[in-house]
């Protein structure tokens, strides 16, 4: 999640229902993707499947920029970050990458894997910088 997030920053989550998590959270949720056993992700879309929610994730700084003709790109891709650049009939855009490795569904990151919103006051996550440490140093 860098910049916003760094290692060792203690962030202060709340439980939130399925239907409070919405694109633009951050979200904690437990995986077999790192050797922590936890991811801090933002969410970028909510499936609803049933009575299932599930939510694609992405950091902040996993970030790649592509190349793509104009009429094979869908401009209300969640991924897409921005568009750069524009050139006759194709388009440069700054697009997350997915963590669809650790999906647990092809629809996302299952509701029951997650342990927490970090709270945002006014869009801005609340943390404490370096107080982390003490947690990670414990190995917790």
């Amino acid at each position: 999640m860098l910049p916003l997030l760094q290692e060792g920053d203690l962030v202060v989550l709340v439980k939130a229902s399925p239907d409070e998590i919405k694109p633009g959270d951050i979200i904690i949720y437990r995986t077999s993707c790192s050797a922590t056993g936890y991811i801090v992700h933002r969410v970028i879309a909510v499936n609803i499947i049933g009575d299932n929610y599930y939510y694609r994730t992405a950091g902040d700084n996993n970030l790649v920029t592509i190349s793509v003709s104009k009429n094979q790109v869908n401009l209300k891709d969640p991924t897409i970050v921005k568009i750069l650049a524009e050139k006759n009939n194709s388009l440069l855009i700054l697009k997350l990458v997915e963590d669809i490795p650790c999906y647990d569904s092809p629809y996302g990151i299952s509701y029951s894997r997650v342990v927490g919103k970090v709270l945002e006051i006014h869009g801005i996550p609340l943390k404490i910088p370096y107080l982390g440490y003490i947690s990670i140093a414990l190995g917790k």
